[in-house]
């Protein structure tokens, strides 16, 4: 039972095969009568084939636009018509007297393409019809708003019957599209008469011009026949005409006259081929120095580096500092890929960054590396993109910032520590500028004076002074600030838990920068 089934399949597709095949070959076919023409038929067929179309595409054009105009011509005539009976219906249908609105109906009896017609009163009811025969097709329940329709072979068209602006009733009419169809029969038949007489002009004309055309051809073809069967490359091919097939014999005739020359040129092709081949070798040699002048570069980098398979993550080459750093030996770099030196929580911002369209160059930081000890180290990353063995690649190299960082987490520390000292002193601490502004937020000025930064800013802060102290202060800072010393002076400071102004002396040692000008003042 299984293998009628199997055989079956077999079956079907050796069929489906064979049908494959047979449509290859019926498409050879139909090809293979052009291709066995010779030039001459083929110019034949050419030409016919392109006047044909164009005769037909023309005559198609004007049938299609003939057909169209008189569509709407029928459309036209149709409706002046019905307007014509509508008008001599209204008086009937507004005294309801259907025996005169049939009479007028009767009249249509004189157009023989109008079948059918239907008169509706305001209402929508049926009043009257005509039917040219007695047997006609049955009027529409009810009447249209208006408008034309070509169905069933048919042009239908409801008529308004409008009295005085307004609509009192409405006409139908029925039309059938002989005089259409006859119309197109009789195009049709002056086109196929103008296509019959036009295909005997044009092949009359195509016998005449292929020969312009197949008789270079043909001498340039008789060339090449006796140039290849007698070897005889003194023979040259007769220039007819100065077109195309001129310029085409010129070119046969040329090839002729460089084919003495071929030994020649291969010889040189050949000597070239050696100079270039010896070139290439010195290349590759000045190209290995410099690899090896790269490598031992690489192995005696003091700071850790390596290269990695930009898809796999596998470490590719390592040097030896990374070996000393890390504690590693090759081997067991080779075979390790570069998230086994990651803590585990790192190793997805790894992959992400590592899947991100990255730069060619790039430094980031700091991560935290793991040595095959255990100890975690922070580092500086910067890689290159580079092709390793013909494949993508990073070169990397780290920098163990684990020292500096720690050095900064101290000073921070100790920034903090001072931060919480002058905030719990009693005495205002203060620093300024080199212009003697407060550039930063005075903690201990806003406790004790009451102003807000956005009022101690600049220098707000001399609205906090007595008015009487406030120009004896501000001499005594031009004069410290010229001759950048010790800045000392006494006065009167408002303050805010009293509400009262108190005496303060006031002390500022200016700091300065390498190139000796102040950065800022400080109370000492």
């Amino acid at each position: 039972m299984f293998s009628r089934k199997r055989t079956s399949r077999r079956a079907r597709g050796c069929s489906g095969s064979r049908g494959s095949s047979n449509r290859t070959g019926e498409e050879d076919n139909r090809l293979t009568p052009l291709r066995a023409k010779s030039i001459r038929g083929k110019l034949k067929t050419v030409i016919m084939s392109t006047s044909m179309l164009s005769i037909l595409l023309t005559t198609a054009g004007f049938v299609v636009y003939e057909y169209a105009t008189f569509r709407q011509f029928l459309v036209n005539d149709l409706s002046t018509k019905a307007e014509i009976i509508g008008q001599n219906c209204s008086a009937a249908i507004v005294f309801a007297n259907a025996e005169d609105a049939q009479q007028t109906l009767e009249a249509l009896r004189s157009q023989p393409h109008i079948e059918f017609a239907a008169v509706y009163n305001k209402e929508g009811s049926l009043f009257v019809t005509y039917a040219r025969v007695q047997r006609g097709p049955p009027a529409p329940a009810k009447p249209e708003p208006g408008g034309f329709r070509f169905e069933q072979n048919r042009l239908r068209l409801f008529q308004p019957i409008i009295v005085n602006n307004a609509r009192v009733g409405t006409l139908y009419v029925e039309s059938n599209l002989e005089a259409l169809n006859d119309r197109i029969v009789s195009y049709g038949s002056i086109a196929l008469l103008v296509v019959v007489t036009s295909s005997i002009v044009a092949f009359l004309f195509a016998s005449r011009l292929q020969k312009r055309i197949s008789q270079p051809i043909l001498a340039l073809a008789e060339t090449s026949r006796v140039v290849s069967e007698r070897q005889d490359y003194s023979v040259r091919a007769q220039k007819i005409s100065d077109d195309e097939l001129g310029a085409l014999a010129d070119a046969f005739n040329g090839m002729l006259s460089q084919i003495q020359l071929r030994e020649t040129t291969l010889q040189q092709a050949n000597a070239a081929m050696t100079r270039e081949i010896a070139e290439r070798n010195k290349a590759e040699k000045v190209l290995g120095a410099s690899e090896e002048r790269f490598r031992r570069l690489f192995d005696s980098h003091p700071l850790p580096m390596w290269v990695y398979d930009a898809q796999s993550l596998q470490f590719l080459v390592v040097n030896e500092s990374a070996m000393k750093e890390y504690g590693y030996s090759r081997e067991e770099f080779l075979d390790m890929r570069i998230t086994e030196i990651r803590p585990p929580d790192e190793i997805p911002d790894l992959l992400a960054n590592v899947q991100s369209g990255r730069p060619p160059l790039q430094s980031y930081g700091p991560w935290r590396h793991r040595r095959k000890d255990g100890e975690l180290v922070e580092v500086e990353i910067v890689s290159h993109s580079t092709e390793f063995e013909g494949r993508p690649a990073f070169l990397v190299v780290a920098m163990n910032i684990t020292e500096r960082r720690k050095a900064e987490r101290e000073l921070k520390t100790s920034e903090e520590r001072y931060r919480s000292l002058v905030s719990a002193m009693t005495s205002i601490v203060w620093t300024a500028d080199d212009e003697g502004k407060f550039a930063l937020p005075q903690r201990s000025w806003e406790k004790y004076t009451g102003q807000r930064w956005e009022e101690h800013a600049g220098l707000g802060c001399m609205n906090a002074i007595h008015p009487d102290d406030r120009d004896r202060v501000r001499k005594v800072w031009e004069e410290a600030s010229a001759a950048q010393t010790l800045y000392e002076s006494e006065g009167r400071i408002w303050h805010a838990q009293s509400r009262s102004y108190r005496h303060f002396t006031a002390r500022a040692v200016p700091l300065f920068r390498p190139d000796k000008t102040v950065r800022e003042w400080t109370e000492p």
